[in-house]
């Protein structure tokens, strides 16, 4: 435990240079004016929120709350994510320890508010808010311990009441919000009650009950003074026992309306409470967001049949299919597959299978996709917005000829690449040393871009690969598809599939070396859908391969066999081929088309073998 520090100390402030506080929540509010705080003090600040977007009614974003902390003096790390979610708590955590070297404070902010009375409120509400105020609560301080063990200073705040079971409460506060908000102070007091001077982190206590609650006691968080009054000094030192009031702060700093419930505001309805951080008066804005479910218009190429979404034949323009457009807009939220597979209660194999259109897409499915990825259905389905990977209307990695459109003349052209530069300097770290040497620190060096402005694109290192495997895996595969239509027999579309491999895998030597050494680096759902990519690019040519063979145009005895030797050649090209060489990427296409049809026994002039 810490050594109690003097009452000048506490209103001189602390200085909280070098530590690191992770947040739950924080985009806005009176979480954003503790961090804000927290990073005068020189702290540095892991904020864990969902707001990515500006709400409609609701100021404030994750990365406006982090310009905020970066201007206050401290050092930002947003993280967009879900405190429901355990994984992508797991990588919140992990970053945070990856970026900062360790955790010394949490704070326990996030909260879902719902005030209908207990007769009226739904179950869905009451789950929400036991999930987001309780879980959440119980789940980042736990993840996070074993950290806070390692730290000098340890702390755990929450943003809840004192504990109390005076009638007066009740009557008014509900008791479903009660209830969660309730459980989050047990989760502060549990860890205060096992705190030993061997190492277990401090926490923050609260203030001994009211013998009846103020109005702004439901709102206020009252188990710790820091959280009581952000706009007061510091304090580092935890309170020793609950029976014990902490000193209170100035009446200016908890300046409150008095009138609560708000005039006016409907109390059947969730009511967000908002913190005027220039002047520490509460106000109040009722109502809460939703998704905009507007069904999709015919003119967009799309068809909802028996609740089926699908396309209406594939666009002129090469627009992906509904299937990734999930994908992509997935990819634009940072969220790895297997997140939104656990937060849509389906196994990542599943949400493949959609994403690579191999199994239908229901509306249902569709707007609980969206709820989770926090945009409309619309916005997936029709790709409005900046691309998820640049922020821009072009691809990550496009060539200047795709990006006009294209044509199926056009696969074997190779104009320059228009790299993002954050996508640019990573591909650049990974082939110099590994994705797991890589971090993004090297990343925002190598770019001129600054971690946090990378963070504000993509939520983690896993997201960037796979941002680069994704346009890899796109331009390689309109490629192939531009390259058996041209070909009607299965000849001639053997020896476009070969040259366009070889082509590929030598104009695009590095994006060709990386999709085949960091798949492994990948995590296990993102790793099925490259995987699931890669394997179709092999099933193009097993399909002519055996159609040669069918037609005795190949004599191969094992013709998948040959078809993955081929394969298998041409992806290897970027291991020994290199620019300036003695064979440009068009004599080495040559050279591989007759070396793969030796392979598969092809009759020179592609007539018909004669049968042993």
């Amino acid at each position: 435990m810490t050594t109690p520090e003097s009452p000048s100390q506490a209103r001189a402030g602390a200085d909280l240079s070098g530590r690191t506080m992770i947040m739950s929540g924080g985009s806005r509010g009176i979480g954003e004016a503790i961090a804000v705080k927290a990073a005068r003090a020189g702290a540095n600040i892991a904020l864990i929120a969902k707001t990515a977007d500006p709400h409609p009614k609701l100021p404030g974003t994750i990365f406006t709350a982090a310009k905020a902390i970066e201007q206050a003096g401290g050092t930002a790390l947003p993280i967009v994510g879900d405190i429901r979610d355990d994984d992508q708590l797991d990588v919140a955590v992990a970053r945070t320890v990856e970026q900062f070297g360790g955790i010394d404070i949490v704070v326990n902010n996030a909260s879902a508010l719902d005030l209908t009375p207990s007769a009226e409120i739904s179950m869905k509400r009451y789950d929400l808010m036991q999930d987001i105020n309780a879980r959440g609560a119980f789940s980042l301080s736990t993840k996070c311990v074993p950290h806070l063990r390692r730290s000098a200073n340890p702390h755990i705040l929450t943003l809840s009441p004192p504990i109390t079971i005076a009638p007066e409460w009740f009557k008014a506060v509900p008791t479903a919000y009660t209830i969660s908000k309730f459980a989050m102070s047990l989760v502060t007091l549990d860890w205060q009650a096992n705190s030993t001077p061997t190492g277990s982190p401090p926490t923050r206590c609260g203030r001994a009950p009211p013998s009846r609650p103020p109005p702004s006691a439901m709102c206020s968080a009252r188990t710790s003074s820091p959280v009581a009054a952000p706009s007061t000094s510091w304090p580092t030192r935890p309170c020793r026992s609950s029976r014990s009031p902490p000193r209170r702060p100035p009446d200016s700093a908890l300046s409150m309306r008095r009138s609560w419930p708000p005039t006016g505001s409907p109390i059947s309805r969730p009511t967000r409470l908002i913190r005027r951080s220039h002047n520490g008066i509460w106000s109040w804005t009722s109502g809460c967001g939703g998704h905009d479910r507007t069904a999709p218009r015919s003119d967009q190429g799309l068809v909802i049949l028996n609740g089926v979404v699908s396309l209406n034949g594939m666009d002129p323009d090469g627009r992906p299919s509904v299937g990734a457009r999930v994908r992509r807009a997935r990819l634009r939220k940072g969220l790895s597959a297997r997140g939104l597979a656990a937060a849509l209660g389906v196994s990542p194999a599943t949400l493949s299978q959609l994403e690579n259109d191999k199994a239908q897409l229901t509306v249902t499915r569709l707007e609980s996709i969206a709820a989770v990825l926090g945009v409309s259905a619309c916005d997936i389905l029709s790709q409005r917005g900046a691309d998820p990977v640049t922020g821009s209307s072009t691809a990550p990695m496009a060539s200047a000829a795709t990006a006009s459109g294209r044509s199926r003349s056009d696969w074997r052209k190779y104009g320059p690449l228009r790299q993002d530069p954050v996508l640019a300097a990573a591909l650049a770290e990974f082939l110099e040393l590994g994705y797991h040497g890589t971090t993004m620190r090297r990343i925002a060096g190598r770019s001129g871009v600054s971690v946090p402005a990378i963070y504000a694109r993509h939520d983690s290192k896993q997201a960037i690969l796979m941002c680069i495997l994704d346009a890899t895996m796109t331009d390689l595969e309109w490629r192939a598809a531009a390259a058996l239509a041209e070909c009607d027999d299965p000849v001639g579309r053997f020896r476009c599939l070969v040259e366009n491999l070889a082509l590929y895998h030598t104009y695009r030597r590095d994006l060709g070396f990386i999709g085949a050494s960091e798949v492994r680096s990948l995590e296990p759902g993102n790793q099925a859908v490259v995987s699931a990519r890669r394997n179709h690019q092999q099933e193009l040519v097993d399909e002519q391969v055996r159609a040669g063979v069918a037609a005795h145009l190949f004599t191969t005895a094992s013709p998948d066999d040959a078809a993955r030797v081929v394969v298998s050649m041409c992806t290897a090209l970027p291991t020994w081929w290199h620019p300036g060489g003695r064979l440009s990427p068009e004599e080495v296409a040559a050279e591989y088309v007759g070396y793969a049809l030796n392979l598969v026994g092809c009759h020179p002039a592609g007539s018909p073998a004669r049968a042993g």
